[in-house]
This record gives C-alpha cells, structure tokens and sequence, in this order.
C-alpha cells in the first residue's frame, strides 16, 4: 500500500480552536523523514511542537524524558512496533491519548490496540486534514459530546465507564456501530477471550460500516483481511 499523504484545505474542525498549550508537544514517530515533516507541518499550523523521530526506542527515550499531550505513530516502526511502545508506556503510567497509523492492520491488531486505550487508528494513506482534525477535536476548549467523553474513558482503559457513557447518549436500536462499540468496550472491560470479542471487531472493521470514531478518524480496513 502507498504511503502517500495528500495534503489538503484547513481540515480544523468547526468545534473551536485547539488549546496552545494543550498540543505541545506532540511525539511523532516514523521512519520515514517525509512523512515526519509532513505531520509536523500539519500539527505546527495548529500551534503544537511537534517532536519528530525515527524508531520506537526514541520515541520510548524521548517520552521517558519530557511531558507530552499525544502520540502519532507508525504501527510498522523499524525495531519496536508501535503497539509494543505504546504497551511499555502504559506499564510505565503514561496515560498520554496515541494515535496509530497502519498500513494492514488484522482484527486481532485492533483489539490488541482498543485494549492498549488507542482509540484513534489511521489507515494509509490519509489525509493531513484528518489529523488536525483529531487533534483540534481532542484538545479543543468547551465539554466534549458523549462520543468524544467515552473515547477518552477508553484511552484511560475505564472501558466500562466509556460503554455507559454511550449508552445514556442513547444508541438507535438499528445502530449496530454503537451497539457493537458498547458491547466491545464491555467485553474489554470484563477481560473477554479473543473467540468472543473477534467477531464485534470484525463487524466494526466491515468495509460497509463507514465506521468513523468520534475523535474525527476514520477506519476502513480492506475486505480482503481475513
């Protein structure tokens, strides 16, 4: 798959300016230089710092040492992948919100990711509109929706708060996305096997869904991924 990323018009979403001082820094990991500038352009329009690195051990280093907001990484990194760096800085207590972009991303990645608290997933190529738009949605100011509420439950792993949160904003019976996100997050939460969560990621992951999470991502894998 390409690694394209077109750059596209102002995709700030209309919900109000992103904090300044709730976007710096932001930890950019990816080996690929071009795609680092373009991602740090991106995230500097919006007032944040970014801080740009090639492999998981910086990221890992750089996030030991210094406060951060957000991690936007390459699942694929050279030496540590990015869901095993985003699990040693959970054992480690860093709660930051990650994001985590792929190329081919199997159900069992996803549900190894949702339960690591990452909610936000990309897949190559995106846009750079989608990424100022998740993060001017996630650090705006102003009380975020029930949606964007239970996904930063989830990022924190209070999984079953975050179900809650989405059923008192009261799914449609017909709404399987939510219905499904509701039994996902309880499943999670009660420590559910992969035999019985598999089958609700499978359905969120259907190429017909038109899944978006509410933090302004979009995931669509392709149908050919068993």
């Amino acid at each position: 798959m390409s690694d394209t990323y077109p750059e596209t018009a102002d995709g700030v979403a209309s919900g109000g300016k992103a904090s300044r001082e709730g976007t710096l820094p932001i930890l950019v990991g990816d080996q690929n230089s071009r795609i680092r500038q373009l991602i740090e352009i991106a995230l500097a329009d919006l007032g944040s710092k970014p801080v740009g690195v090639s492999t998981g051990r910086s990221l890992l280093d750089h996030a030991r040492r210094r406060a951060h907001h957000l991690l936007f990484l390459r699942l694929d990194l050279p030496d540590i992948d990015g869901l095993e760096v985003v699990r040693r800085l959970r054992e480690a207590g860093d709660p930051a919100p990650a994001i985590l972009h792929h190329g081919v991303l199997r159900p069992t990645g996803v549900l190894s990711a949702l339960r690591l608290g990452v909610i936000g997933i990309l897949e190559r190529p995106f846009s750079l509109s989608q990424i100022r738009r998740f993060v001017v949605r996630r650090f705006s100011r102003g009380r975020p929706g029930p949606a964007e509420q239970a996904i930063r439950l989830a990022e924190q792993g209070r999984f079953l708060p975050a179900a809650k949160q989405l059923e008192d904003a009261g799914a449609e019976p017909g709404d399987f996305i939510s219905v499904t996100w509701i039994s996902l997050l309880r499943g999670i939460a009660e420590r559910a096997d992969d035999s019985q969560l598999l089958p609700l990621v499978h359905r969120l992951m259907s190429p017909t869904s038109g899944l978006r999470y509410p933090a302004g991502t979009r995931f669509n894998p392709s149908p050919t991924l068993p």
